[in-house]
């Protein structure tokens, strides 16, 4: 069964948002730089309402058509560098919210 949304960054913000949707009923796919962190968390919520991917294409090709995706990643190269690699696999009509603490400039650009 395909995720209905996805979480890329898995620290304080990615890890209780992951939980509290999941806690709404819907499948959540989470992925974060460092693998280890995905499977820390999958450890400790279970597999039940949450995919730990750990690459973006499995994290990606994890999601529903059309995808949604919350980037909570810290601001600078972070994530100019996970938008950057998380585009290439995406299609039209699917959908990236950046949710970090981002300079809005750039989440603009």
């Amino acid at each position: 069964m395909a995720s209905q949304i996805g979480i890329m960054g898995l620290g304080t913000m990615g890890s209780a948002l992951a939980r509290n949707i999941a806690s709404r009923g819907y499948k959540v796919s989470v992925w974060n730089r460092s693998h280890e962190k995905v499977t820390e968390f999958i450890s400790k919520y279970g597999d039940q309402s949450f995919y730990g991917a750990e690459h973006i294409e499995d994290f990606v090709e994890s999601l529903e058509v059309p995808r949604k995706i919350i980037l909570l990643v810290p601001s600078g190269a972070a994530t100019e560098d996970d938008l950057q690699n998380v585009v290439r696999a995406l299609n039209e009509g699917d959908c990236i919210m950046d949710g970090g603490n981002a300079y809005f400039k750039d989440t603009e650009r």
